[in-house]
């Protein structure tokens, strides 16, 4: 039995809510709905990590390399998002 990825997400949702008591923000029944809900969950929480990040490390603070390297990697792939649905926003307005 082969089941979508949507359906797969949707019965992990639902079991972690059954058994953990977790429930997932702003569910929809709606498979493009319940996907930028859940992006925009994913975004509130890098938005709060970075701040807390900003706080805790000091002007002039030594960070080890693969600290550094992740922060980059992280600040690039959120720029890509960002440039590519501006674009593509801009391009199906004209």
């Amino acid at each position: 039995m082969k089941i979508s990825k949507q359906k797969l997400k949707q019965i992990i949702l639902e079991e972690l809510e059954e058994v953990c008591g977790v429930q997932a923000p702003m569910q929809s029944h709606c498979a493009d709905d319940h996907e930028a809900s859940m992006a925009k969950a994913d975004l509130s929480r890098l938005s709060e990590y970075a701040a807390e990040l900003e706080q805790m490390i000091h002007d002039g603070e030594e960070l080890e390399g693969w600290v550094q390297s992740k922060i980059t990697k992280a600040a690039d792939y959120i720029s890509s998002v960002k440039h590519y649905l501006e674009y593509d926003k801009l391009k199906g307005h004209e």
